[in-house]
């Protein structure tokens, strides 16, 4: 499973999401007729966010901190639903896992509770909360749907993400996030050279699974942002 805690995984997505939120945002005013009005401010620890001071969050938020009909899946380990970040901008009954390949909803958030960290990481830097205390994320007021794809010591299959990206063309979703590598191998240790290659049949299958879901969530309108990776190839 590919899932790292570094800051260069994390970092390439929110700068991503920043473009792809204001993609979301700009389609979302020619609907109402304008921005939201909305700003969002600083919260105690933003003072540690580096990376929003350079892509210049801050400043967008004195102009908007997002739209709460904005609707962002979260293609991850899941979140924890629990979390006073995103308190109230969780679609908690839409929300799912795929880890078998079929999307299961469960509106306590059970299934889709983040056993991992890295979910909740990467949502708290799309959208952690205006709310004072900790850090506020790119888009403070979007909508949060979570669809969880992996857990401890399991890989990311092509079955999960492929189940994934359905669900989001499925769900009138903005943007999705996708922070992860698809795995392939039978566990999550990650080996950074284990592509998967069109030449071998299953290989070929299983891109073919991903990329048709894709394709469909793209149909859908759905801008995907999609994370470089940790290994610098």
């Amino acid at each position: 499973m590919r899932l790292t805690v570094s800051v260069v995984r994390p970092l390439v997505a929110a700068i991503l999401a920043a473009l792809a939120l204001v993609c979301a945002q700009a389609a979302d005013a020619k609907k109402a007729g304008g921005l939201p009005d909305s700003a969002a401010t600083p919260d105690n620890l933003s003072g540690n966010q580096w990376a929003l001071t350079r892509i210049k969050a801050f400043q967008a938020h004195e102009v908007t901190g997002g739209s709460p009909v904005v609707r962002v899946a979260l293609i991850d380990s899941g979140i924890d639903p629990d979390h006073p970040e995103f308190a109230g901008r969780i679609d908690r009954e839409n929300s799912a896992s795929c880890i078998t390949g079929e999307p299961v909803t469960d509106s306590t958030g059970a299934l889709w509770k983040d056993n991992v960290g890295h979910g909740t990481h990467v949502a708290g830097i799309i959208a952690a909360g205006d709310n004072v205390f900790g850090t506020v994320g790119v888009a403070p007021y979007v909508e949060l749907l979570v669809v969880k794809v992996t857990d401890p010591g399991l890989p990311i299959t092509p079955a999960a993400v492929a189940c994934a990206f359905e669900y989001v063309a499925d769900h009138g979703v903005d943007v999705a996030n996708a922070s992860f590598a698809v795995d392939k191998g039978p566990t999550g240790a990650a080996d950074p050279l284990a592509f998967f290659c069109p030449a071998d049949e299953a290989d070929e299958r299983a891109i073919d699974l991903v990329g048709d879901a894709v394709e469909d969530a793209l149909e859908s309108g759905t801008t995907i942002v999609a994370s470089a990776g940790n290994n610098g190839i």
